[in-house]
């Protein structure tokens, strides 16, 4: 009678924790409605695992409509991340066709001891526009070290703890005035057939911080540019979560292809894909080495 009773009280915890982590899984769908829930979507594919191991152990246990309905429920909101994590067959960034725009996204890291391996990085990859985030007094020195190749440059929120945003061009500056924000810079460009608005974004982490306050703000920003944009930066935020649809919807843009771990401080089985750009059409995506930072770079090609 004991063990039996025992079996019941575990089966009965078990079913429990299923429960709150399918209710975790439901959360992260909800960042519309609360910050919280773009917080949950950062995690949503390791909760997903998480709850299907737990559906696994509830079907052992005999709890067998449970487990069922667990692992269903965990799949179908896994399925959600996978397009993510679909990458084309697409060619190398620098291997593609000479039209079209060639942009190298960075979080330089207001930690980093020398630009010099990120500034060599740039000019061999032979791009036309760079995005760069955490520019402080100490690596700024990257920005007179590519004058000469990227006359266009713009700088703000340097005075921020972690250094401000910036963005570098080939081509030259329009007469409109380059935007400043929190967490926000654009400087439109002259481009051989359009104008094109550059933009770099550094979002704070999601809640309990104050990304969904940076984002609400950001939104009628965005919406006001003319196209196109392009828009690099470090999102603290998944491509699938509430807060970068929303993004995108107001800036009038594509999420870029694959699901790319940007900020690998925690290992493998933790992958945060955080870092971005976005335009009308992203054909490609090469993720660059750390070279001094805590987040990855990426060069990414846009087409149209």
């Amino acid at each position: 009678m004991m063990v039996s009773s025992r079996y019941r009280n575990g089966k009965g915890v078990m079913r429990a924790v299923l429960v709150l982590g399918v209710l975790g899984l439901a959360a992260s769908f909800g960042g519309a409605l609360h910050p919280v829930g773009d917080s949950l979507a950062v995690f949503r594919g390791q909760i997903a695992v998480v709850v299907v191991l737990l559906a696994m152990i509830v079907w052992g246990l005999g709890a067998r409509r449970s487990g069922a309905l667990g692992a269903i429920i965990a799949i179908g909101c896994g399925l959600t991340v996978w397009p993510s994590l679909v990458m084309p067959a697409f060619a190398k960034p620098s291997d593609t066709s000479e039209t079209g725009i060639l942009v190298y996204q960075k979080n330089m890291s207001f930690r980093m001891p020398d630009t010099k391996a990120l500034t060599d990085d740039i000019r061999a990859a032979g791009v036309t526009h760079i995005t760069l985030q955490e520019v402080d007094p100490d690596n700024r020195a990257i920005l007179a070290a590519l004058k000469s190749e990227f006359p266009s440059q713009h700088l703000c929120g340097e005075k921020r703890g972690v250094g401000g945003m910036a963005v570098l061009s080939r081509w030259p500056r329009t007469k409109a005035e380059p935007i400043c924000n929190w967490g926000f810079v654009a400087m439109q460009v002259q481009g051989p057939d359009t104008p094109v608005w550059i933009a770099s974004v550094h979002l704070n982490w999601p809640y309990p911080h104050n990304q969904a306050r940076q984002v609400s703000l950001l939104l009628p920003i965005l919406k006001a540019l003319d196209q196109p944009v392009v828009i690099g930066g470090d999102f603290n935020m998944v491509p699938y979560a509430s807060s970068s649809r929303r993004i995108r919807r107001a800036a009038g843009v594509q999420a870029m292809p694959g699901l790319h771990d940007s900020f690998p401080r925690f290992g493998r089985f933790l992958p945060l894909a955080i870092d971005h750009v976005w335009a009308s059409k992203v054909t490609a995506v090469e993720v660059r080495p750390l070279l001094g930072s805590d987040h990855m770079g990426l060069l990414a090609r846009i087409e149209g």
